[in-house]
């Protein structure tokens, strides 16, 4: 209870909104949820395709990055994700982060860095942030990801699609279909790291 407290205070405005929201949703399973209803469910972050994503200034290795650091006339964000796969029990589904409500406390990394010979991918980010060809003393950044094997709370409706990749077709059950959790509008995707805060 303390922990969540603490990280209520410290956090990110979407970091707390998306733990709240998470908290009041009903919690299921992948095995159990029911189409159409937004619910509440774990599992690890296991591969979709061998695409993967380099988080800018930690080059960590994961499927989404949030990265929030003050540019030169207002604070800089850039986020990117690809679709990977949630699995648990033997059940999967697929997550697209692009758009969701992140809360990544435990993958937060918060820290200057001089970036004496910059990849070209940061060197792009930090003519953005500084200016073009300044090369600084340091930039303060925090940086969110999302990797492979990470455990992971998503709040999402549950949608049933044709999957497209399934070679058998059962003529007892009839066209194969995957789980996809997705947001809407009003209520985007969630997706949160710390099970304990929840």
């Amino acid at each position: 209870m303390l922990r969540r407290m603490w990280r209520d205070l410290v956090d990110s405005r979407e970091a707390i909104e998306t733990r709240q929201q998470l908290r009041a949703t009903r919690p299921s399973t992948l095995a159990a949820i029911s189409e159409g209803v937004f619910a509440r469910v774990t599992g690890t972050c296991v591969a979709l395709d061998a695409t993967l994503l380099t988080a800018p200034f930690s080059e960590r290795k994961c499927v989404a990055y949030a990265l929030f650091t003050d540019g030169r006339t207002a604070p800089f964000v850039e986020r990117l994700g690809v679709p990977f796969l949630l699995e648990h029990g033997g059940q999967d589904a697929i997550v697209d982060p692009r758009g969701a409500q992140l809360s990544l406390s435990r993958t937060e990394i918060s820290r200057a860095r001089a970036f004496p010979h910059p990849t070209p991918k940061q060197r792009a980010l930090l003519d953005q942030i500084v200016g073009e060809g300044v090369v600084p003393d340091s930039v303060a950044f925090t940086e969110w990801t999302i990797a492979y094997g990470d455990e992971l709370v998503v709040g999402g409706f549950a949608v049933r699609e044709v999957d497209r990749e399934e070679r058998i077709v059962d003529p007892y059950r009839g066209v194969p279909t995957r789980l996809r959790l997705i947001g809407a509008r009003d209520q985007p995707l969630l997706i949160a790291n710390d099970r304990r805060l929840i």
